[in-house]
């Protein structure tokens, strides 16, 4: 049996409904970024709940979401849904016009609940450069780990 949670078809929607959350566009890293603390939005304290549950392997999967989201990123590009183009930080995506209608009208319970966080998300960075963002994910993450096996730096 397929497993739909972060297939690349939920990583797709859920990258789809970043992107159209904003005018600019960002690079992978930074999707990421806010993918994965969207999802785990009770964890970084922007909401009261964490949208795919609690768990103890949480933060262990922040690698591996990258790769997946580098696939889905593939495959929006494949299907025309975004598109790349070069920036200051390297290749950045942006979404269609068509596909921001989409995610506009989506009413799923799931949708809904991960587009409000992902503005939580977006409002917490906002004044934030993108090496920022990458650097308090990863300090935020090693901090967590540490924390969960009891050690100390």
């Amino acid at each position: 049996m397929n497993n739909i949670f972060n297939s690349t078809a939920e990583i797709s929607m859920r990258i789809l409904i970043i992107l159209s959350s904003i005018d600019e566009g960002f690079d992978i890293d930074t999707l990421t970024t806010i993918d994965f603390m969207s999802t785990y939005s009770k964890d970084f304290k922007i909401n009261n709940y964490n949208l795919h549950g609690n768990n103890n392997y949480n933060f262990s999967g922040f690698a591996s979401r990258r790769l997946q989201i580098k696939k889905a990123i593939n495959a929006l590009l494949n299907a025309n849904y975004i598109k790349a183009y070069d920036s200051t930080n390297g290749i950045e995506y942006k979404i269609n016009e068509d596909q921001k209608k989409v995610c506009n009208n989506l009413k799923s319970t799931y949708s809904l609940k991960y587009k409000k966080i992902v503005k939580l998300v977006l409002a917490k960075i906002k004044s934030k450069s993108r090496e920022q963002i990458i650097n308090e994910l990863n300090l935020f993450i090693t901090n967590s780990v540490i924390k969960e096996r009891g050690e100390t730096l």
